[in-house]
This record gives C-alpha cells, sequence and structure tokens, in this order.
C-alpha cells in the first residue's frame, strides 16, 4: 500500500473512532448495561446469522450480474470482495469506500473497468428501489396503526430532504443513461479536471482511458437492457 493511501485509510479510521468514541460517550449510561444484560442470546445469534445470509445473498447478486454480461467469476471471490467493500465501508466516513473496492476486486477478476461500474451503479439503483418500496411500506403502515405519534418537523424535514435527494439522482442517473453524449462529456470534464496538471500527452492518454471506461458502462447498460435481462431479474430477486 502507497504512502498517500495508508494516510487516507488512517485518516478514515481516526475520524470513525473518533465518532465512536463521542456516540458512546454520549449515549452510554447505567440504563445501557441493564439493556444489555437482559438481551435474548438467541435473538442476538439469530440476527448475526440474518446478516451472514444477507452477505451471501450479496455475492449471489455480484455472481449472477456478471454471469449474465458473460463473466464468470467465482462465488469465494464475491464473498471476500462483499467482505472487503464491508470493512473499508465501516471505516470510511459516509461509508464512501465501498462501491470503489466492488469495481476494483471485480476488475481483478477480468471483467472491464466499465462494466464493473455498471454492475455496482446497478446495484444502487436496486438497493434505492427496494429502499423506496420498503420506506412506503413503513410510512403507510405508520400512519395507519400509530396515527397519534407526532414526529418533530426536523425529523419530517430530512427525510423529505434524503427523499429529494435520493430522487434526484436517480433522475440523474436515468438522464445520463439516456442520453450517451451528456455522459461522455461529463466524463471528459472530469478528465480534465483531474489531470489539468499534468502534460499534454498525459492528459490525452488520460481522457482516452476514461471514454474506454464510459464506452464499457454504456455498453454493459445496453446489455442489462436487452440479452441480460436475467441478471437485472435476478439482480433485483437478490436485493
Amino acid at each position: 500500500m502507497e504512502k498517500g493511501q495508508k494516510r487516507l485509510l488512517i485518516l478514515s479510521v481516526g475520524i470513525s473512532l473518533a465518532v465512536l468514541f463521542a456516540v458512546l460517550l454520549l449515549t452510554i449510561d447505567a440504563d445501557t448495561l441493564t439493556a444489555l444484560k437482559s438481551c435474548m442470546p438467541g435473538l442476538l445469534i439469530l440476527a448475526l446469522a440474518m446478516h451472514a445470509v444477507s452477505l451471501l445473498f450479496w455475492s449471489g447478486r455480484i455472481k449472477l450480474m456478471c454471469r449474465s454480461l458473460g463473466y464468470k467469476v467465482r462465488f469465494f471471490h464475491c464473498i471476500n470482495l462483499v467482505c472487503s467493500n464491508t470493512f473499508i465501508a465501516s471505516v470510511t466516513p459516509s461509508q464512501i469506500g465501498g462501491e470503489p473496492v466492488r469495481v476494483y476486486e471485480l476488475t481483478k477478476a477480468g471483467v472491464p473497468g466499465g462494466n464493473a461500474t455498471a454492475v455496482v451503479i446497478m446495484e444502487r439503483v436496486f438497493d434505492g428501489i427496494v429502499l423506496a418500496v420498503g420506506t412506503g411500506i413503513c410510512v403507510f403502515a405508520l400512519g395507519m396503526f400509530f396515527g397519534e405519534i407526532e414526529l418533530p418537523a426536523v425529523c419530517m424535514f430530512a427525510a423529505y430532504l434524503a427523499a429529494g435527494i435520493f430522487a434526484g439522482l436517480v433522475l440523474l442517473f436515468l438522464v445520463f443513461a439516456r442520453n450517451p453524449k451528456l455522459g461522455y462529456a461529463f466524463m471528459g470534464k472530469i478528465s480534465n479536471l483531474l489531470s489539468r496538471k499534468k502534460s499534454p500527452e498525459k492528459m490525452q492518454k488520460s481522457f482516452k482511458k476514461f471514454e474506454g471506461y464510459v464506452g464499457q458502462f454504456y455498453t454493459t447498460l445496453s446489455h442489462f437492457s436487452g440479452k441480460a435481462r436475467a441478471g437485472l431479474a435476478f439482480g433485483l430477486l437478490f436485493t
């Protein structure tokens, strides 16, 4: 691991530990210990088992989505990928480190970068669909069975804001998916921004690399809407 990567990892772990320490310091009291003593071990074991099974389904989702595109990724590699993703996401603020790890591990398994990126993005789209449907059901059930509960205005505002941001991101993804020219232009600007301090030759090389990834990305999206529809079906089912 390079020095820069080590520094970023140490910084991420430090921020996560600081937040964890602050939460523990501000929330733990005598009632917390009493509540922990009253926990049922059987339910804790069941929760751990359910979490482990969810990781296996996640691994299966990645494997089947890649297979539908013509790439054979071993199931145990997918398990390692998911566990590595979970670890990095846990030690980085807002869990921003998970997706790059999944893309990197898929490229190590022989999946081109653009295709790997498309698989990971479609995973997030599936997660969003399930979360949106689940949230709607929960809100309906909450209003139906617990209508007397009044939530603070701040909580409602935060919920609506989060829903609006998510809807905006999904809409943005659909716009880019339907208009490849916008995607190429957007990635071109990012490439120029990241390589502005490089020589013209290196800038051109970086741009071609980004262009190749974008091409693979749109090719994968077209496959998912065509011959690889089975991958979408299994992906949504496993989600």
